[in-house]
């Protein structure tokens, strides 16, 4: 299994039974790298509820300290920021950076994101970029794979309401 689908799955793995997730199905024009014609693509990967709380979250997994922007389609960033600037009650939109290499995962609110997107002079988020505008998420590892602390994320989205 695809790494980033790996990371998908810990993730989703991760829910207890108080927190409703929809995984959203990716088209096949996803994979190719979005040279297909008139496939549809979502703005991320996870509808999450909990607690009154609804999320809109895209999860990236990747080596090294730092993700390039280019990794990022932009209407994943645009639809999450638009969420996250036109906050409807607890409706929230963000990004879910897993460092593999480094164990460390980080969650970025989108408003966030945009703005060191568009302030960054830099082609890539990098991991001290994450650690001063996001939250480290909790994360336990299995034997080979990774539990999650989900409530970490939702509290985070608790704290911007």
């Amino acid at each position: 299994m695809a790494r980033g689908k790996q990371f998908e799955k810990d993730f989703s793995d991760s829910f207890g039974a108080d927190c409703f997730c929809y995984r959203l199905i990716d088209s096949p024009g996803a994979w190719a790298g979005g040279k297909t014609r008139f496939t549809p693509s979502n703005i991320c990967d996870f509808i999450m509820f909990e607690n009154n709380i609804s999320l809109f979250i895209e999860l990236k997994s990747f080596t090294g300290k730092s993700i390039p922007f280019k990794n990022f389609r932009d209407k994943q960033i645009n639809g999450l920021f638009e969420i996250e600037r036109n906050r409807i009650g607890t409706l929230h939109g963000g990004f879910l950076l897993n460092f593999r290499d480094l164990s460390r995962t980080f969650f970025i609110l989108a408003d966030a994101f945009y703005a060191i997107k568009e302030a960054s002079v830099r082609k890539s988020l990098s991991l001290q970029m994450a650690i001063n505008s996001g939250v480290e998420i909790s994360q336990k590892k299995k034997r080979v794979h990774f539990t999650y602390d989900i409530k970490e994320i939702f509290e985070t989205c608790k704290k911007e309401y």
